[in-house]
């Protein structure tokens, strides 16, 4: 299939205008410039972060350290559950899987199955455990069941963990900015790194899931815009439709065994599931957001 792209590439249908010798450079070319109005978005989000950790840091301040951990055990379920979605977005997901879907067709979309056992895995096993020992963290569990060694030894893995992953996460979208904007890529990432370590340690986990809220807004505000706007310049839903099943894009199932696969049902589901698993059930960044929540019914909703 990707040796279809530079021809689909040479050729292209915007609307009912052809192009033809469109390449790769001219497209780029054609989308690398942000707008005025692009610059004052961006800026937008970022004081608007800058404000909810400002107003959770001063005005509405933490009382104490359960407070500021997990919002006093009173946050509303919409914005957590916003929050949650955001945190499982990365830059590099919204780089990656489109690029995945684009030169290796749908297959991907079956993780959702491993999403969905992992959602109820989480709901009877875990959140009952965690949510009825009143934890601020996984490890406290850790200590409370093993011992405060394996408690040490578990943080420092999730913190070499997030060393290794973090500078990749903040890369990527800024290697993408960098594209449109021209601007640099080791200005703009500590800008934005000095930017969420003044809100989160200022307004705790109340300004984290707010600016969540804003954040994942805007990215699914974009998504939905590029996906509407991409379709009517290709000429309607049933264009697209009909370019992915000639490309070979939309595909069925894969039950094959066979583990060299690309993707199969199998390996998306199962290995999805295990990688879910650690990514949204018992990682910190996530059990943080499930305790902020008043009861265990709402956790598991």
């Amino acid at each position: 299939m990707a040796d279809n792209i530079p021809s689909m590439m040479s050729h292209m249908d915007v609307g009912a205008k052809v192009v033809v010798g469109l390449d790769v450079t001219d497209v780029g070319n054609e989308i690398r410039k942000f707008m005025w109005p692009d610059y004052v978005v961006f800026l937008i989000m970022l004081l608007m972060c800058l404000v909810i950790g400002f107003y959770f840091g001063c005005v509405k301040r933490s009382v104490n350290s359960q407070d500021y951990l997990v919002g006093g055990r009173t946050m509303s379920t919409f914005p957590v559950a916003m929050s949650l979605i955001a945190s499982y977005i990365s830059g590099i997901s919204l780089l990656g899987i489109p690029t995945e879907v684009y030169v290796y067709g749908i297959q991907f979309v079956y993780i959702l199955g491993g999403f969905l056992l992992m959602a109820i895995v989480m709901s009877y096993v875990y959140l009952p455990v965690f949510h009825g020992l009143r934890l601020t963290s996984t490890y406290e569990y850790h200590e409370m069941r093993f011992g405060p060694k394996v408690r040490l030894f578990a943080s420092l893995l999730f913190t070499i963990s997030s060393i290794t992953w973090l500078p990749l996460v903040i890369y990527v979208p800024a290697l993408a900015f960098n594209q449109v904007t021209e601007i640099n890529v080791h200005l703009i990432t500590p800008v934005v790194c000095v930017i969420c370590i003044i809100y989160t340690s200022m307004g705790g986990i109340k300004a984290v899931v707010w600016t969540d809220v804003i954040q994942i807004f805007l990215m699914l505000s974009a998504l939905l815009l590029v996906a509407i706007k991409g379709t009517l310049d290709i000429g309607g839903i049933n264009n697209v439709i009909i370019r992915n099943i000639n490309t070979g894009r939309i595909e069925g199932p894969n039950f094959d065994f066979d583990p060299l696969a690309r993707h199969t049902v199998w390996s998306l589901v199962i290995g999805g599931f295990a990688y879910v698993m650690q990514a949204g059930a018992v990682n910190q960044n996530m059990v943080q957001r499930y305790l902020a929540l008043p009861t265990l019914n709402c956790a598991t909703r």
